[in-house]
């Protein structure tokens, strides 16, 4: 880890990407174990349709909506073909970089089956934002998500590194593929922030996107009935969380929900601490996803 790393993760308040090294949740050693800082931040310019294309076709084999033309075995060449690794396993698909130097491509996980509801868990930084990336990769494990997206470079490895502000990135085309193949989806993200931020300990927006105002305020309200002695409030009180420049938000907008979790950094311990909160806070978010949608008027009242 560089000097600049660690100075721009101690301004964040948030941790070195060394100290989230103790996690051992599946998924995450996965992303742990082809994690590299040193190599290029973003997949080749030829790779990109082919591997947005992909994740789409995966995406349609696990629901059972893709062509008879579209099986593992295919999608596994593909993948080598681009330097990734495509796994079948009895309940999901697992994508991977097949070594470190493709680490732009981060880990994908795509839960195969009927779902109450098609919603995509990302932790986009972390590597930096200390246990996000474990609390995601538990929350797939506990809850029926359909994906989930875990980053195999810190954000401060390179100006592009940063999947969450890179039109470029492969989490922005995993996302493209999911919008494209997936009908009515929640897109999902992890994230962290210091105490210099907010005093708050949850703080729920939906970035640049147009999920109803109301809809946010009834996740604030889950969430906090599962944490049930924690701070939970929504941008229209921290504006400084509001994500507007979260790429994946602008690019669902009109398309799918996105909300944007930013976890104080004790509540990131008290969920790596408390599987039976984790487990309620899964619960929460895919319960928010199958709710109607609240009346309009319903902002009024919230935070």
């Amino acid at each position: 880890m560089s000097v600049s790393m660690l100075l721009a993760s101690l301004a964040l308040g948030l941790s070195s990407p060394a100290a989230a090294d103790t996690m051992d949740d599946p998924l995450w050693q996965a992303a742990r174990q082809v994690r590299s800082d040193l190599a290029a931040p973003l997949l080749d310019a030829p790779v990109r349709p082919a591997y947005q294309e992909l994740v789409a076709d995966a995406l349609g084999l696990a629901r059972g909506t893709a062509g008879t033309l579209v099986d593992a075995d295919d999608l596994a060449a593909r993948a080598a073909g681009m330097g990734l690794v495509f796994i079948e396993k009895e309940d999901r698909f697992e994508l991977y970089p097949a070594s470190p130097s493709l680490a732009a491509a981060g880990v994908l996980a795509i839960r195969k089956g009927s779902l109450p509801a098609e919603v995509i868990l990302a932790a986009p930084h972390a590597m930096d934002e200390l246990n996000t990336g474990p609390i995601a990769s538990a929350l797939f494990e506990v809850a029926p998500f359909r994906a989930l997206y875990l980053p195999t470079q810190s954000r401060f490895a390179w100006k592009e590194s940063d999947a969450a502000h890179n039109e470029e990135s492969a989490l922005q085309l995993a996302t493209a593929a999911a919008v494209e193949e997936l009908p009515d989806t929640w897109f999902v993200q992890l994230h962290g922030f210091g105490p210099t931020t907010a005093d708050a300990g949850v703080v729920v927006s939906g970035g640049a996107a147009d999920t109803p105002v109301s809809m946010l305020e009834r996740m604030a309200d889950a969430i906090c009935v599962s944490l049930r002695d924690i701070d939970v409030r929504t941008s229209r009180t921290v504006p400084q969380l509001a994500a507007l420049s979260n790429v994946q938000s602008q690019l669902v907008r009109g398309k799918a929900r996105f909300v944007h979790l930013a976890l104080a950094a004790d509540v990131r311990e008290h969920l790596r601490a408390d599987p039976g909160r984790l487990a309620a806070v899964g619960s929460a978010l895919i319960e928010v996803a199958l709710a109607p949608e609240p009346a309009p008027w319903a902002w009024f009242m919230g935070r």
